[in-house]
């Protein structure tokens, strides 16, 4: 068969556009680091990309995830631990006052008592990110007192953070487990330092003695809401180790 000139020069141009072409995808892929730019240069791996590009934003995300729930639980354990210590010093006062013989010191002690009662409600009232560190989702103060009593207004609600694909942590703790308000009507931590900071007031020293063993309970409680947020810590530290790895996969097997 017989070959025109004009087909050998649609053939020479054709392989010079083809030649050119390459020579502009080696150039993009140069200049661009690239190796994909459009899905059309390979198809197969650019479906791998998207899955790539899907999971690093997934990724992102934990990762804003995993630090709002570290800055709740670095709230919730820092107003913990001033609480204990409110506590503690609440009960060094109490045994004090258990052997005092001088009404002018009761009287002293019972203000300083009250005090720390005052402290410890803004405590439980603490917030984080104009949010009730100890209110579970409502809105407002945790705990109120309504016609005189102490009250828990907040709810059980328990926020959590996804840190990870299969991983969530719930990042707060309810003032009603730490401040008490689980059983009858009084027994609420602020009820039980009214009632000490009367006995004490009152001068009845074996009354304020029996009250010891309230505020070692209430101490408890506080000491076990910080368990639990330090052990929401500790996952949250474990999650961003992970999240920090993962992404560095994802970046390397992008480029």
């Amino acid at each position: 068969m017989r070959v025109s000139d004009q087909q050998m020069v649609s053939s020479a141009l054709l392989q010079m556009q083809s030649q050119l072409l390459a020579l502009s995808n080696a150039q993009t892929q140069v200049s661009t680091g690239r190796k994909v730019s459009t899905p059309s240069d390979d198809p197969a791996a650019a479906a791998g990309i998207l899955e790539l590009q899907v999971a690093q934003q997934s990724n992102a995300q934990e990762l804003k995830n995993a630090q709002d729930g570290q800055a709740w639980v670095q709230g919730a354990d820092n107003q913990l631990q001033q609480a204990a210590g409110i506590l503690q010093e609440v009960r060094n006062l109490t045994v004090q006052a258990a052997s005092s013989t001088d009404s002018t010191t009761d009287t002293a002690i019972a203000t300083q008592i009250r005090s720390l009662r005052d402290q410890l409600v803004s405590i439980a009232n603490a917030q984080q990110g104009g949010r009730g560190l100890f209110a579970g989702f409502a809105s407002g103060a945790a705990v109120t007192q309504v016609a005189g009593t102490w009250t828990y207004t907040g709810d059980a609600g328990q926020i959590q953070r996804r840190v990870g694909p299969q991983e969530k942590v719930t990042v707060n703790v309810t003032g009603d487990q730490v401040f008490g308000f689980g059983g009858p009507p009084g027994s609420d931590t602020f009820s039980m330092l009214d009632t000490l900071a009367n006995q004490v007031a009152a001068g009845s020293t074996s009354a304020v003695s029996a009250s010891i063993a309230s505020v070692d309970t209430a101490l408890v409680n506080v000491n076990q809401g910080l368990a639990a947020i330090g052990n929401a810590g500790a996952r949250i530290s474990k999650a961003l180790e992970l999240n920090s790895a993962s992404a560095m996969n994802i970046q390397t097997q992008l480029s």
